[in-house]
């Protein structure tokens, strides 16, 4: 009988284990993929294809100065530190809506190049404390990657994943960081990535 009963206890665990760790589509509009997963829908994955080279996202990528301009919620962000041309240690300020205050992220990024430079991966990884203290709340895990699969020459695929702390905020917060966020980004890497900056530029290590 506690046999039995065991079996049973290990079935539902595994069984909600599932379907925590299965990825549920939230948004499929004008090329924009988001899906969400975890017992609080703490994790993200978006994907789009835009009509831009490799080269072009890499350097997009690597411009970090830029991403305020397409990157949701990011209200200010720089290089605390460069190891290579493919390490970064950034903080980001995350802009959060009223009655929230902002938060920071201290975070390494790492380019690199997956099999015969077809494809590019961009770890993030939290690193809280990189940095001392200051007044600022700071998050503690916003872990993911950026991945860019060349298509064509002119055409990538782009996933965005990202997985951060479990919250007991309002739904509607909630809602604003795994799909409206991950939507605006997105939305605006298709766009920036077409400027002529981008087009023509290089990547030395790619």
């Amino acid at each position: 009988m506690r046999t039995t009963f065991l079996i049973i206890i290990c079935s539902l665990s595994l069984s909600l284990y599932a379907q925590s760790n299965k990825w549920l589509s939230k948004y499929d509009k004008d090329g924009v993929q988001v899906s969400v997963r975890g017992e609080k829908t703490n994790e993200y994955k978006a994907e789009v294809q835009v009509n831009a080279s490799l080269q072009s996202c890499v350097a997009l990528m690597q411009d970090i100065d830029s991403h305020t301009s397409f990157m949701g919620s990011v209200k200010d962000i720089s290089i605390l530190k460069q190891y290579t041309e493919q390490k970064f240690l950034i903080r980001t300020i995350i802009e959060m809506p009223f009655p929230m205050k902002n938060q920071e992220l201290i975070s390494e990024a790492i380019f690199k190049v997956i099999g015969d430079n077809e494809k590019v991966k961009v770890e993030l990884k939290s690193r809280p404390d990189a940095l001392p203290m200051g007044k600022m709340k700071r998050m503690n895990v916003a872990d993911g990657f950026w991945l860019f699969e060349k298509i064509s020459e002119l055409k990538t695929k782009i996933t965005y994943q990202l997985k951060f702390d479990e919250s007991n905020a309002p739904n509607w917060l909630v809602n604003y960081f795994v799909l409206e966020n991950p939507i605006k980004t997105m939305s605006g890497f298709s766009k920036f990535v077409l400027k002529d900056k981008y087009k023509k530029a290089t990547i030395s290590w790619l």
